[in-house]
């Protein structure tokens, strides 16, 4: 009963995040268009990958040809009791990182205590970077929140039944079945059996131990790939392997340069959750994000003897150093934001003080980070109602797409920015413009293609009307928002 009213005190904590910015737009991000297709397909009984988006490998960094199923499944019941309806998306999300959040306190408050547990929570989840964030329907939540409860089921499997490690591999299955970033976890649990293995060989650990260790770890790999099997192969079998896809990203070479790049890209991003437009108090978010580092460093290094936790943040955190397109920001850190906040603790714990001044520190402390959010979650809470800009849902940019969807035919070819949000939108085909910044290179790779129209969104920049204008493609339709071109393919 009481942790049960522990739970329901951080729930109520957590509300804010299901009634404060919940919008019925998008913004052109194109991920959520990709997902919500695969989405309707499911719950219509179409295979999963169908669209109308044409991949072309000449911009492999912008998307894959179709996302695994995982987030799709996820939304398929939403989007065939509700539609596209982006209010009703919207607080989904918004529950998901309510779960995810509730799901790390759980792993907090196992090491630490009420006040230290719920106070991280809400100084990370009151954070405006969260009340923006559940507005983007991306699969970075959900996948969090699988990736959390996959490492806590392992992590706390010691004597439990058969069939528990069983739903452990479930769990994993399905996690991967978000995002493929979620096999590193196996190099971590073969990384933790082999120093259990060293232990046993030194004689640290018995044989019952290791044979425990052995049973426990394969019931939940073998039946992993089981449930992997039954996911890829009988449920929803691709058309293609996309492996390839994905490894080939990290095919840049020069691995020590992208190390460097990124290790100054992300620390700034860590950095940036923490500024915020606090009028007059600006100086205040100098100090909270220099606490926040100095104490993670701190308490990373004093949380070294928590081995698998430890373990996964370093692995995790490796993949995205080598991960050359840092064009994301911090939502790649999410599926380790348990064990970033985990070593923010125990470097806050680390500070030696009076034990009659630490309830009053920690109040002050909790108090002080948070009201540097009131100012933006305020205005958040204001604008609610308005669009999300730039994105589809501006009035100038739903003209746009209702005069595609009327008067462009079904067997023409539209090339530009965000394919996939056009494809969802106007039902008609699409592909990506070409990567670069070089015009005539652009012009020239897009010969493959052979679009029949390229769409310039003007909230993308002008790079579609220079490629157009290169091309001497005739201007056929044009708003404020928009411009369609006849494609001259010569």
């Amino acid at each position: 009963m009481k942790k049960l009213s522990e739970y329901l005190l951080v729930l109520l904590l957590l509300s804010p995040l299901l009634f404060i910015n919940i919008r019925d737009s998008h913004d052109w991000g194109d991920d959520f268009a990709g997902y919500l297709r695969q989405a309707k397909n499911i719950s219509e009984g179409k295979p999963f990958y169908q669209s109308k988006f044409e991949y072309r490998d000449y911009n492999p960094s912008y998307a894959p040809p179709y996302y695994s199923y995982g987030f799709p499944m996820l939304l398929a019941p939403v989007v065939k009791v509700w539609g596209l309806d982006f209010k009703v998306l919207d607080r989904y999300m918004s529950l998901w990182q309510v779960a995810w959040a509730l799901l790390i306190f759980s792993f907090l408050r196992r090491h630490f205590s009420l006040p230290a547990s719920a106070s991280f929570i809400l100084i990370f989840f009151w954070n405006p970077y969260f009340f923006d964030f559940k507005t983007n329907v991306n699969s970075d939540i959900p996948f969090s929140f699988f990736f959390l409860l996959t490492i806590l089921l392992y992590r706390y499997r010691k004597g439990k039944p058969l069939y528990y490690h069983a739903l452990t591999g479930l769990v994993f299955a399905f996690m991967l079945g978000i995002r493929s970033a979620g096999m590193i976890i196996i190099p971590v649990i073969m990384l933790e059996f082999s120093l259990h293995l060293f232990r046993f060989l030194s004689g640290e650990l018995s044989k019952e131990d290791i044979k425990s260790e052995f049973i426990e770890t394969g019931t939940a790999l073998v039946s992993a790939a089981a449930f992997v099997t039954v996911f890829n192969v009988f449920l929803f079998r691709p058309p293609a392997d996309t492996t390839a896809h994905f490894i080939g990203l990290f095919m840049y070479g020069h691995y020590w340069d992208v190390v460097l790049k990124n290790l100054d890209v992300y620390t700034n991003e860590f950095i940036n959750i923490f500024q915020h437009d606090t009028g007059k108090y600006s100086f205040a978010v100098h100090y909270t994000s220099a606490f926040m580092l100095v104490l993670f460093v701190i308490g990373f290094i004093n949380s070294l003897r928590y081995g698998f936790e430890i373990m996964a943040l370093v692995a995790f955190s490796l993949m995205v150093m080598l991960f050359p397109f840092p064009t994301q920001g911090f939502r790649y850190f999410l599926p380790v934001l348990p064990v970033i906040i985990f070593c923010i603790i125990r470097g806050a714990a680390s500070v030696r003080t009076s034990r009659a001044y630490r309830p009053m520190l920690a109040v002050f402390f909790v108090v002080f980070i948070v009201l540097q959010y009131k100012k933006e979650v305020h205005t958040m809470r204001e604008n609610q109602g308005a669009p999300i800009w730039p994105g589809p849902f501006t009035e100038d940019n739903r003209a746009a797409l209702d005069h595609i969807r009327a008067n462009v035919p079904d067997t023409a070819l539209i090339a530009c920015l965000k394919p996939r949000a056009v494809e969802l939108f106007t039902n008609k085909m699409t592909c990506v413009l070409p990567a670069g910044t070089d015009v005539p290179d652009i012009a020239n790779t897009l010969k493959t293609a052979k679009p029949t129209y390229i769409l310039s969104i003007k909230d993308l920049g002008a790079e579609a009307d220079e490629v157009a204008a290169y091309r001497k493609d005739s201007l056929i339709w044009e708003n404020k928002a928009c411009s369609l071109y006849l494609c001259n393919n010569k």
